[in-house]
């Protein structure tokens, strides 16, 4: 299985060659590179917030603990609650990410599920064109398809480690073989989840146009 540096690498690798591609072709401008890039290079690690332990979802664990209450105690500053009233509330949003919230979503992902599969890479992509778009259409459609080939990356080089040499020459497949580059996982619900996004991302990319 490749590590969080090679995937890190491919990532960032795809979207440069994306980014500086879109910008050679005047499609989208010099002020929304960076966002198409970086956007491109979190798509190789989005895959691995199945893995409990790995870098991706602690990085996003402690991105959330500070955000999200830090964004709470902002309402309810603007809303002229006490102090004892914003602490409180920090608090509590605070334990309910970083406790409650991580605990059950490292209860329902597994490793090598359906984040590694196909229609996650084209649901981040989705999702990716959705969150640029604001900003401006063609950077929305050039940064989701960079997140889109960061995770198709991501999960190819999965997929090229999934096999070894033996007696130094002779290629043999691991039992991992088929696990990252897929188009369903064995869980049904978690199918049904996966394709439910997937249809619902398409259908708001389709009418935000």
């Amino acid at each position: 299985m490749a590590g969080y540096r090679a995937h890190l690498f491919g990532g960032a690798t795809t979207s440069a060659i994306l980014t500086v591609s879109a910008l050679f072709a005047g499609f989208i401008e010099l002020m929304f590179a960076p966002v198409v890039f970086v956007l491109g290079t979190t798509g190789g690690l989005l895959p691995d917030l199945d893995s409990d332990t790995g870098r991706p979802v602690l990085m996003l664990k402690g991105f959330l603990s500070l955000v999200v209450p830090a964004a709470v105690a902002i309402d309810f500053y603007k809303a002229g609650s006490s102090a004892g009233v914003i602490f409180i509330g920090t608090a509590i949003t605070y334990l309910v990410v970083r406790v409650v919230l991580f605990r059950v979503f490292t209860h329902l992902t597994i490793h090598r599920g359906i984040m590694h599969s196909v229609p996650f890479a084209v649901s981040c992509g989705l999702a990716g064109t959705l969150l640029v778009r604001p900003m401006d259409d063609q950077a929305a459609i050039a940064a989701g398809f960079a997140i889109f080939l960061g995770c198709l990356t991501h999960l190819v080089i999965d997929e090229l480690n999934s096999f070894t040499f033996r007696w130094g020459f002779l290629p043999v497949l691991k039992s991992s073989s088929g696990s990252a580059l897929k188009m369903k996982s064995n869980s049904l619900s978690a199918n049904l989840f996966c394709y439910s996004a997937l249809i619902v991302l398409m259908l708001a990319v389709f009418f935000s146009v």
